[in-house]
């Protein structure tokens, strides 16, 4: 590897000094930059999203509902109000408790108490947002456990206390935990199954150990927009600077060797202070490009995975463990950051009516759920309408999302459902109604605890159909 940066310098210097003495810049070695610099932007991009996510998450100095200090838990004691950036997409599902911990003085317990009568799932998310863990009933059981959460550099084979073991290839990890919310009525009690989520320093566990109650503000927030939009209006100099800098402490995996040694060629490299600014011309106009073609890419393959049906876009298949799978799991962080695996929950995203177009508040819409085509699940099902910036657009719980637990969810009497979509309130009011936003706006239905045909691709969800207004 060092020997290949060596090589790239003289490059870059050559390429430097044709561009200063004879004004005409290789196009070739441009073109070759941008190429692999917009697959480095796809790779790196999640980890990007990750860190912003983090700063914001963590911009506090003591827990709050939706942000905490590093190593504790932020318990989300009500739903997400819709001025909520931190996270795309937030579901009216479930209440949060987020933690975003940092491994690098060693390990860190989680216990996590007996939730016998209501669906919750907690999933720890690596710096390159691979579900590495997976704690519910699906997995663990209902019953009180504590988990070892560990770091790369962690080495002991057998985890003291009987605690199940869950090692990260990263020190920084994100632990999202999501309980079974009823509505308003129920957040007292969903607050008291939270307060017994704990975390404890390896070092501490057995003792009477309290998280400090104040500390210092760990980083400076230049922006509370939500991640997407900041990387959206990122400049290319401070992503790549950035990215790399992020590398030093969040390595490649073993499997990302082939996408490592073309980072090499652009001297981006486990170790290194990278400046795009201090590049060859060339080389920093090929980047330039290649970070505006790359998040074009994303954005067009998450409008457009390779599950698509009915307009829906569905992640099946290596969600949560993308592999080498590059595309997909930068796609998915533009939407869903810190995505399930799909056994835990199955997102099915559109933002297209059944013709192809836009959906749009000056529209009126209809889902119709046949009694066969109802969401499979073992836990529920849910439907949240979003605005064009992936927010919640009303205050509503009942107009913002349908819910198959609610119990003013109405069912026809064929057993099949219907959720109108339209910014008026329909004209019979006992109906499911979601309230559309002027402009754009997208739809996520969520799967909790799905069936098999839901995860092997046999059931699919109904088109958005488009109504004429008097309908």
């Amino acid at each position: 590897m060092q020997a290949s940066i060596k090589r790239l310098f003289a490059l870059l210097s050559l390429a430097s000094l044709t561009t200063c003495y004879a004004n005409d810049p290789n196009p070739m070695f441009e073109s070759q930059a941008c190429r692999i610099g917009k697959e480095a932007v796809i790779y790196g991009y999640p980890l990007v999203m990750m860190d912003i996510a983090k700063g914001l998450a963590t911009y506090a100095t003591s827990p709050e509902d939706f942000r905490a200090p590093v190593n504790q838990f932020a318990h989300a004691r009500s739903y997400p109000s819709t001025s909520f950036r931190e996270i795309p997409h937030p579901d009216v599902d479930t209440l949060s408790s987020n933690a975003w911990l940092n491994l690098s003085n060693g390990p860190m317990v989680l216990h996590v108490p007996a939730v016998p009568e209501r669906y919750y799932v907690i999933n720890l998310v690596d710096a390159w947002t691979n579900v590495i863990g997976s704690i519910g009933p699906r997995t663990t059981g209902t019953s009180a456990q504590d988990f070892l959460i560990c770091g790369p550099a962690f080495k002991d084979e057998v985890p003291p206390a009987n605690m199940i073991k869950i090692q990260s290839g990263t020190n920084m990890v994100w632990i999202r935990g999501r309980t079974q919310c009823y509505g308003p009525d129920d957040f007292r009690a969903v607050s008291q199954i939270q307060n017994q989520f704990t975390l404890t320093p390896l070092k501490y566990f057995g003792q009477d150990y309290t998280p400090p109650k104040t500390v210092p503000l760990a980083n400076s927030i230049p922006s509370f927009q939500a991640p997407r939009e900041q990387i959206n209006e990122m400049l290319a100099v401070y992503f790549f600077d950035r990215f790399a800098n992020l590398l030093q402490t969040n390595p490649p995996a073993p499997q990302d060797e082939a996408i490592s040694q073309k980072l090499d060629q652009l001297g981006i490299a486990v170790g290194k202070k990278f400046y795009l600014q201090g590049t060859a011309p060339a080389v920093e106009r090929g980047l330039k490009s290649a970070f505006k073609d790359a998040k074009e890419t994303i954005a067009t393959t998450a409008r457009t995975t390779p599950t698509r049906m009915n307009y829906w876009n569905m992640c099946l298949t290596n969600v949560g463990k993308y592999g080498t799978d590059y595309l997909l799991r930068a796609s998915t962080a533009s939407v869903l950051l810190g995505a399930n695996n799909p056994q835990d929950v199955i997102y099915a995203f559109t933002d297209s009516d059944y013709s192809g177009n836009w959906l749009n508040g000056s529209k009126n819409y209809v889902v119709h759920f046949s009694a066969d085509t109802i969401p499979p699940v073992n836990a529920f099902w849910s439907l949240t309408l979003y605005n064009d910036f992936n927010c919640l657009v009303t205050t509503d719980i009942n107009t913002q999302a349908i819910r198959s637990f609610d119990e003013w969810l109405v069912t026809n009497d064929d057993g099949s459902i219907d959720i109108l979509i339209q910014k008026a309130a329909p004209k019979n009011q006992n109906t499911n109604w979601l309230v559309a936003p002027t402009g754009k706006f997208n739809l996520v239905l969520r799967l909790y605890w799905p069936q098999d045909k839901a995860i092997n691709g046999s059931w699919i969800p109904p088109r958005v159909k488009c109504l004429h207004l008097d309908e």
